[in-house]
């Protein structure tokens, strides 16, 4: 079994060989260093499970040791030791991600204590993330099954009509060409002067029965017809390669708009039955740091949700009526703001306290999982640090407010 391993950051000589020589013979792997730079310089090259540091190094405060080791390595567990506690400094300490706050001398017991429980709790949030990994993938697959079909059926609607098009481009390109052939004829009887009315008649016939005054407008018409059609099954394919591709482990800047942009494309066959959709998208927005893929099924997580809460609302629709979904984004000084309203059936107080809960859903079996929201949630703010709230009116409709931190990476 691999050890753990912990980094003892402290000045003190004799704290650092006394701890290395206790937990040595507790079974852990020891790191040492005498101040904070060489403390972080030694995290790139080991995983280390946990660090304790002296709040009071020479060269680098233990709290901005500590806050650097949680921004590079979030799953590195720490305790802050101090000869000098206080309360603000422990509250300090929390803040920035101790795991705990002990103050010298301490008992041994009591340290090896909170060494164990750091460790196990680093390794819970560890199996956590990869739980949220298989978690987001099986939702994106099923997300991608459940939109197959609507995808299928977006694509088939502009292939019918390029299909019907090229159609009648072919039958007006046998009538034109056995009419241009017949008129070549004719030129050359004319040069030659052996020319006849009735072939004159006969030609005459065939241009009017071409009715070239309609073709004239028909064909620039059908050319115009196809090319959106290609143009929009392009625009699709690309929204759909977009969606699916694994995106990067890392945060990119990325354009939020164009993700929402993909999204409602790929979703389309999902709303417009039920909902008109309206944008009104920060032209100015600027690229924020974030998982492009796992923002996307956010988005997409969102705007189902906000169709099925329309559908559900409107109930027995014989009328064939529409609610409205509307997503607009906003630039503040310290975050950007995305905004997913829908004139659905709202949420009712009872489970508003629910929403965000593992597998609570209100959907009937088919329509959900109930990890939608759950996984938004996750995603927002613990991969992004920003928030997911939502304000509802039951039986007028509901909108959910993302609040992503604005940077660059």
């Amino acid at each position: 079994m691999k050890k753990s391993v912990i980094l003892i950051i402290d000045d003190d000589s004799y704290v650092r060989k006394v701890l290395t020589d206790i937990l040595e013979f507790r079974g852990y792997e020891i790191l040492t260093a005498k101040d904070g730079a060489e403390g972080l310089s030694l995290l790139p090259g080991n995983t280390v499970d946990l660090a304790l540091i002296d709040i009071g190094l020479p060269d680098i405060s233990g709290l901005d040791v500590l806050s650097r080791i949680k921004s590079d390595y979030p799953f590195t567990a720490a305790i802050i030791l101090t000869g000098n506690a206080t309360l603000e400094s422990a509250i300090e300490s929390t803040n920035r991600g101790a795991f705990s706050y002990l103050q010298k001398p301490y008992e041994i017991d009591q340290l090896m204590l909170q060494i164990k429980r750091a460790i196990e709790k680093r390794q819970a949030d560890q199996e956590q993330k990869k739980l949220n990994i298989l978690l987001l993938q099986a939702q994106k697959l099923e997300s991608v099954g459940r939109l197959a079909a609507g995808i299928a059926h977006e694509v088939n609607t502009p292939i019918q009509f390029i299909s019907t098009n090229i159609n009648f481009l072919n039958d007006v390109f046998q009538e034109v060409s056995q009419v241009i052939t017949s008129l070549s004829a004719l030129l050359e009887l004319i040069k030659k002067g052996a020319v006849t009315e009735a072939q004159i008649k006969k030609n005459d016939e065939m241009v009017t029965h071409l009715d070239w005054n309609y073709l004239k407008e028909e064909i620039p018409r059908a050319i115009d017809q196809s090319n959106e059609g290609i143009q929009r099954v392009i625009s699709i394919v690309q929204a759909m390669k977009e969606f699916s591709h694994p995106g990067s482990k890392q945060k990119v800047n990325a354009d939020l708009n164009r993700i929402i942009e993909t999204t409602i494309t790929i979703s389309r066959n999902e709303w417009k039955y039920v909902a008109t959709l309206d944008t009104d998208l920060d032209p100015e927005l600027q690229s924020v740091p974030c998982l492009v893929d796992e923002m996307g099924q956010v988005f997409l997580n969102l705007l189902i949700n906000a169709a099925h809460a329309i559908e559900n609302g409107l109930g027995n629709n014989p009328e064939g009526k529409k609610g409205r979904i509307s997503i607009s984004t906003r630039q503040y000084d310290q975050y950007v703001e995305i905004r997913i309203s829908d004139t659905g059936c709202g949420i009712p107080a009872s489970i508003q306290s629910k929403v965000f809960d593992p597998f609570f859903t209100t959907k009937d079996v088919g329509k959900g999982t109930g990890q939608g929201l759950t996984i938004a949630h996750d995603v927002i703010s613990g991969k992004h640090n920003g928030t997911l709230v939502f304000e509802t009116e039951p039986g007028a409709g509901t909108t959910f407010i993302i609040r992503l931190p604005r940077g660059q990476v």
